[in-house]
């Protein structure tokens, strides 16, 4: 829906009630705005042509007024004079205003465009002191006066001027055609029902209200003057009137003032496909609601427009979204219509529609607010003219996802949220100088419940949920040991709890415990694993000591071993995972889901049971098995049967008799089942490669003591 036709339903409200019927209501359908009123179809019609009063839209500080010589004014001024010189009582109101504001130049002494332009500021002050009230409405819609200068509203451009045209001036000139010459009374039933009818349309230039009006490719030519119902162009401006601007303080009454326009905000690159690169002045976003409602309670809807995030007003399409999404705008409202002004045809904006927001509360959005320092100061840096390529775009990612989210919510846009602000991580790392200089810190650990939200029962994701949660089981002893969250090994932070939560900050001397992220996926996770056994070994651990707070399904790491899931999405839900508190994952209750059309998958193969059991991350039937780095080398090699050797050998130390003395496994096979390795399992899927891989016991103990010897 155009613009123009949003603001002229609403005009059509207004004057009905104010003028002819009090009780009037009206709301939106799926057809359009639909009149509750008293009178009928006919009647509308007749008040229309016969009865309305136009509102007094004048402005002298405006290019092309009609208040000045020059041939610039000649359309203005011929109809201001044809509206003054009319005698229907419908005209007072413009007249007596447009006769007070030739005394008001006359007193001032400005008597040419140049002067008016170069008083302006004082034009506009004297306007809103000396003009009749009933012109204080525009007045209002158009400019406000702050301390030292006058501030535009983006409804109606500069002042009610669009580039080098004036609404003022078309407003009188439509006026003259359609209520003094009566040449345009056809065009008012397709302007109200909505009904085609040809030869109803008028050369009048739209400004930014309806762009499919005119313009470039619009003809069998190159170019076509802009084509308008004059009824619309009325109507349009007449419900432009129920919008008045407002200076807002936040802080003590030293603070900077702000411009507050109903439902406006600033302009997000994000949600629509028009071109990042087009200057942009604001959006609006306009309300719509499906119970009749009388002007009154229009009036206090719009006066109050206000969206909130939390306790803060929305500042841009971002948080206007978010405010929806959480019912944090005024009751009554179903929906909104986003609107943005962007710079085309030369200085002129255009109000472009970028689609229709339901109000709705969406599941998931509240989480962000644990997030929102860090988010508002990232947008804020990654906007800047210095800001990395990749984290420009890394932005944009994210802004996309949440606009997504408070749409349409679901599963799949909270997992979206998840991976974008994982991307915002990597790309931030990437790129640490930049971040520190500007004082960006690491995305605070998220909100567990983020996994519930975000579960779309993919083996991918319960895949990076396991890595993304593995920690080191130490039970507090030992100075030697130190935690290790997994997202250490793939940035430089550290991390640590303070005031009873988690935090992270960067770090450079913990690089040594960071792996490359890029090669192989399996190379990656190979040597994480690397690390994190050195690790243990320095600190004097008895046995492999890492678990996770989930674990890994048998059959999706057999899944990972033969290749059968998307590398890339799991890489993606790593780092988006990785965000995630999972040391408060318990209270949390995280279970992942399986989405029921996977088909059914074996288990990962005898390689990858043997050598698990000597990384377990828990005692193996009793037994605590000494850390044997060399495997994993042997594995990420592809030397699966050298490694295979060396397992049944360390197991056999132990006292646990394998049921298989070497295995020929060499290659890919080799290298992922190690790197597979790093997935914690929980405690009954160990229990369960125990009884694949080690004899029964009525025989272990036997041979355990016939081979331990030669073993040595």
């Amino acid at each position: 829906m155009p613009l123009a036709g949003y603001l002229k339903g609403l005009g059509v409200l207004r004057l009905v009630a104010e003028q002819v019927d009090a009780n009037a209501a009206g709301y939106w359908s799926q057809a359009g705005f639909v009149l509750r009123t008293e009178l009928s179809a006919a009647d509308v019609i007749r008040f229309f042509l016969e009865d309305y009063r136009p509102s007094p839209i004048v402005g002298p500080w405006g290019a092309r007024s009609g208040f000045y010589p020059g041939s610039s004014e000649s359309a203005a001024r011929a109809a201001r004079e044809e509206i003054e010189g009319g005698e229907a009582p419908r005209l007072l109101d413009l007249q007596s205003t447009i006769r007070a504001t030739v005394e008001l130049l006359s007193r001032l002494g400005i008597d040419s465009k140049d002067a008016a332009v170069a008083r302006k500021q004082e034009l506009m002050e004297a306007c809103r002191s000396w003009l009749p009230d009933a012109a204080i409405a525009w007045i209002d819609a158009c400019y406000v006066l702050a301390e030292d200068s006058a501030r535009f509203p983006p409804l109606l451009g500069s002042g009610g001027n669009e580039g080098s045209g004036s609404y003022m001036s078309g407003f009188l000139q439509q006026v003259s055609a359609c209520l003094v010459a009566r040449s345009h009374d056809a065009a008012l039933e397709a302007a109200l029902w909505g009904r085609p009818s040809a030869g109803i349309s008028t050369r009048q230039t739209p400004g930014h209200f309806l762009p499919a009006a005119g313009g470039a490719n619009t003809s069998s030519g190159f170019e076509d003057a802009p084509l308008v119902n004059p009824w619309d162009y009325l109507l349009c401006l007449e419900g432009a009137l129920l919008f008045a601007a407002a200076l807002s303080r936040r802080g003590d009454a030293g603070s900077r003032t702000r411009l507050s326009f109903p439902f406006t905000v600033g302009h997000v690159d994000a949600g629509h496909g028009t071109s990042a690169t087009e200057k942009t002045r604001a959006e609006f976003w306009a309300p719509l609601w499906s119970a009749p409602t009388g002007l009154a309670e229009l009036r206090h809807l719009l006066g109050e427009g206000r969206a909130t995030v939390g306790a803060a007003r929305a500042r841009d399409a971002i948080d206007f979204a978010r405010a929806i999404s959480q019912l944090g705008v005024d009751r009554g409202i179903t929906s909104f219509e986003r609107y943005s002004f962007v710079e085309r045809n030369g200085l002129s904006n255009i109000a472009v529609p970028l689609g229709s927001h339901p109000v709705r509360v969406q599941a998931g959005t509240e989480l962000l607010a644990e997030i929102d320092p860090w988010l508002d100061r990232f947008r804020s840096k990654a906007t800047g003219k210095l800001a990395p390529a990749a984290v420009r775009r890394a932005l944009g990612r994210l802004q996309e996802a949440i606009l997504e989210l408070c749409g349409r919510g679901g599963q799949r846009a909270a997992l979206a949220v998840l991976i974008a602000l994982g991307q915002c991580e990597r790309s931030l790392s990437s790129s640490l100088r930049w971040a520190q200089d500007s004082y960006l810190q690491p995305i605070p650990p998220l909100n567990p419940a983020w996994m519930r939200h975000a579960d779309d029962g993919s083996v991918e994701l319960r895949l990076a949920a396991a890595l993304a949660s593995v920690y080191v089981a130490t039970g507090g002893r030992g100075s030697g040991f130190r935690q290790l969250p997994l997202r250490c090994q793939l940035e430089p932070i550290a991390a640590g709890r303070r005031n009873e939560r988690m935090n992270v900050w960067w770090d450079s001397s913990v690089d040594r415990d960071v792996v490359p992220t890029t090669g192989r996926l399996e190379l990656v996770l190979s040597q994480v694993l690397l690390r994190r056994v050195m690790l243990h070994q320095r600190a004097g651990a008895p046995r492999y000591l890492d678990c996770g707070h989930v674990h890994a399904n048998l059959a999706d790491v057999g899944d990972f071993i033969e290749g059968r899931v998307d590398e890339r999405r799991l890489v993606q839900l790593l780092w988006g995972t990785c965000l995630v508190d999972w040391s408060a994952a318990r209270a949390e209750g995280i279970v992942l889901r399986k989405d029921g059309s996977e088909e059914a998958t074996n288990p990962p193969n005898a390689f990858y049971g043997l050598l698990k059991l000597c990384f377990a991350g828990r005692p193996v039937r009793g037994q605590s098995i000494p850390l044997a780095p060399h495997l994993l080398r042997q594995a990420y090699g592809g030397r699966g049967g050298d490694a295979a050797r060396h397992a049944v050998r360390r197991l056999r130390g132990c006292g646990l008799v394998p049921a298989v003395k070497s295995l020929p496994v060499y290659g890919t096979v080799a290298s992922r089942s190690g790197a597979a390795l790093i997935f914690p399992l929980a405690a009954k899927d160990v229990d369960g490669l125990t009884t694949r891989i080690f004899r029964p016991r009525d025989t272990e103990m036997t041979t355990a003591a016939n081979t331990t010897a030669t073993e040595g």
